[in-house]
């Protein structure tokens, strides 16, 4: 098992676990690893774990991926414990961690420590005893010391059925220590692909199977799906040469399948892959939780009658019943895990009570789109380009990203989606994904709030002696195609339409500090505003008609009304 350390600018160190075969690292908190470091990309670098090798692949980041002290990029490269990633301002250390050690140690029969130690003693002195109990009677017999050997036979007996009945014991209690050693690493953790990896390797080991397939249930359709399949000693099968109706059956009933002769038992001997690939043994335990099951753990043989009996039948599907309950955390925790990531998805883009909606009615975050009525906000640095270049980099990126935080803070606050910054840009939606009915009112407010936020900014930036700034605003209202792109791990919520490029042309349009609507905009405005009708103006290359919004002055009892509203932004 492994772990990152991880050190960002100005920031303690953390661990984070390495608990799934895939991890994604950058900047987007939809990562794995999400990374607070402007210089690194949305997502720089994956790291894949295949049995004892991890590997790196560089995911085509701007400002590169670099191992160690090389000056070198990496696209890819297999990473050792102790190596040190360099993405950006961050450094990340793989450290190697002490793992669960494999099933196959515990069926070594390593001693089990304390009472399981004691146990298993008695049982190997009591077989000793019995065995020179009986080694005494044979010499007996041998040495014609004039006793019948029936009378021999009669004391003999008893003897050699209580070793043959400790022999077992003894079995049955080498295959509970293993199983019980190997449920606790089972149930250590919330890896699915592990956890279903060590129910195997536990099954085959401990039962001495010659092949073994583990089957989970598909939850619509009920149908079985190989997830794991194995040979004794590990290795993986290539061929699905088992009896599925025998698993079906008991993902049906829930109940255990047990043959030691599959040729002579009337439920196996009639079907058709028993017989094709001459099985012989069968063992198949449901791995279920209550009523419920989840799957299956199916072990046979192709070589030896009687491989398995009723007392592992037994205990196995006790194990296998832990085993599920193992199984279904990992897959809650992987549930959990992927919802957060879809709301940090969607938190990027909406308010809170809207990620809750969504979240609640998923079906309503599905790639698609649908054509409605939308209003759609662009905001632009006014003059951007010059103010830049007089400032250090790192200044201008965090002028950039205050005046982002407090504009998003805005467009949330009046139930905006924010869909995307686009160099020192800002395009919000209002009425979509849902509509509130009074969408146009809501974004030409955020627009006045906007203007009048950067005016407060503005004096305090004055007062400190920092650089400021003015923005233009644009507002159009109309239909669009509202819909996600992309995927569920990575799903960018847009509108696309000619109405989009008009708000954007009002936007290049419009002054510094002014607020520029549409016609559609201002007949679907419920409230009455200050409006100044600035006629057709002529964009790049269209004429639209367009009336200005009349800011008021921000008043001195009005700035810490809108301190108050920036913390509490309605999310």
């Amino acid at each position: 098992m492994y772990k990152f350390i991880i050190k960002e600018k100005g920031k303690e160190l953390r661990d984070v676990p390495v608990e799934k075969s895939r991890l994604n690292i950058g900047r987007d908190t939809s990562n794995d690893i999400a990374l607070e470091d402007d210089s690194v990309s949305a997502c720089h670098f994956s790291v894949y774990i295949k049995r004892d090798k991890v590997l790196l692949k560089d995911e085509d980041s701007l400002n590169g991926t670099f191992v160690g002290n090389s000056r070198d990029r990496v696209k890819t490269a297999e990473l050792k414990a102790g190596d040190i990633i360099r993405v950006g301002h961050t450094l990340i250390k793989l450290v190697q961690v002490p793992d669960a050690p494999p099933v196959q140690e515990f069926v070594r029969r390593q001693p089990p420590r304390e009472a399981h130690t004691i146990v298993a003693s008695n049982i190997r002195l009591m077989e000793k005893e019995l065995d020179s109990v009986e080694a005494r009677l044979g010499a007996l017999r041998a040495s014609g010391a004039g006793i019948p050997a029936g009378e021999i036979d009669s004391l003999s007996d008893p003897f050699v059925s209580a070793r043959n009945k400790l022999s077992e014991v003894g079995k049955s209690y080498d295959r509970l220590s293993a199983l019980y050693e190997a449920s606790k690493y089972i149930i250590s953790g919330f890896d699915l692909e592990q956890r279903l990896n060590l129910v195997m390797d536990a099954a085959i080991d401990v039962l001495q199977a010659e092949r073994g397939f583990l089957m989970l249930k598909n939850d619509q359709s009920d149908e079985l799906k190989v997830v794991v399949k194995r040979k004794i000693g590990g290795e993986e099968l290539d061929e699905l040469s088992l009896s599925m109706s025998v698993a079906a059956e008991v993902a049906r009933t829930g109940e255990s399948r047990l043959t030691s002769n599959a040729a002579k038992d009337p439920f196996f001997r009639d079907r058709g892959s028993i017989i094709m690939h001459k099985i012989v043994s069968i063992m198949c335990v449901p791995l279920k939780i209550e009523e419920r099951v989840l799957g299956v753990i199916y072990l046979d043989n192709r070589i030896s009658e009687g491989v398995f009996d009723e007392s592992d039948k037994e205990l196995f599907s006790a194990f296998a019943s832990l085993s599920a309950i193992a199984i279904e955390n990992a897959r809650l925790f992987q549930k959990l895990q992927y919802e957060e990531k879809i709301r940090a998805t969607m938190s990027r883009n909406l308010p809170t009570g809207v990620v809750e909606m969504l979240m609640k009615n998923p079906e309503d975050w599905k790639p698609g789109g649908t054509l409605q009525k939308v209003t759609v906000l662009f905001s632009d640095i006014r003059g951007f380009t010059r103010l830049s270049a007089g400032m250090p980099p790192d200044t201008t990126m965090a002028m950039l990203n205050e005046y982002f935080d407090e504009m998003s803070k805005i467009i949330f606050a009046h139930q905006g989606t924010l869909d995307k910054f686009m160099g020192d840009g800002i395009m919000a939606i209002f009425g979509a994904p849902f509509s509130y009915g009074d969408d146009a009112d809501r974004a030409v407010q955020a627009a006045v709030d906007m203007i009048q936020r950067v005016q407060i900014l503005k004096e305090r930036a004055r007062e400190t002696g920092k650089q400021s700034f003015d923005i233009g605003i644009g507002v159009n209202t109309g239909a669009a195609i509202a819909g996600n792109v992309g995927t569920l791990e990575r799903m960018d919520y847009t509108v696309i339409g000619d109405m989009v490029n008009t708000a954007f042309r009002l936007t290049s349009a419009a002054g510094r500090n002014q607020i520029l609507i549409s016609k559609e905009t201002k007949s679907n405005l419920q409230a009455v505003l200050d409006l100044n009708d600035m006629g057709r103006i002529k964009t790049k290359d269209v004429v639209v008609e367009a009336y200005e919004v009349i800011v008021p002055p921000v008043q001195d009892g009005q700035v810490a009304l809108h301190d108050e509203t920036m913390r509490e932004p309605g999310r």
